[in-house]
């Protein structure tokens, strides 16, 4: 895969993307972020959407740190609380399965010590 760094996600040269920067520690891929209100749905608080983006990068780069190319293919979210705004997120992931072309992973999102979001994700070897 190529990448021209425009990812909303990771990419450092979208204006409007998350910057997302990941590294490996204990089996996990991790990365920090404190979201700004442009990225809310109700006052104060993440929207939906964006918790769901910041799971799926970091479960397809649990994957992509180890070499593996991946797309997701199916991902299911959990939220647990509200992902805030202005406050510190931690998000990690790690691979726990494959099967052929399937990697299995799961992740979370945490902030001021309680899970915001629990995710699982089948990705896609390309």
């Amino acid at each position: 895969m190529t990448t021209d760094d425009y990812c909303f996600a990771c990419g450092m040269k979208n204006p409007i993307g998350l910057k997302l920067q990941f590294e490996e520690k204990d089996g996990w891929t991790h990365f920090k972020t404190t979201l700004n209100e442009e990225y809310q749905g109700w006052s104060e608080i993440a929207h939906g959407g964006i918790v769901c983006t910041l799971l799926d990068e970091v479960m397809v780069w649990a994957a992509y740190i180890k070499g593996i190319e991946a797309v997701t293919g199916e991902i299911t979210v959990r939220f647990r609380n509200p992902a805030p705004i202005g406050l510190e997120i931690e998000g990690r992931a790690r691979i726990v399965g494959e099967r052929g072309k399937v990697i299995l992973t799961e992740g979370e999102l945490v902030s001021c010590g309680k899970i915001l979001a629990q995710g699982k994700a089948k990705l896609l070897r390309i």
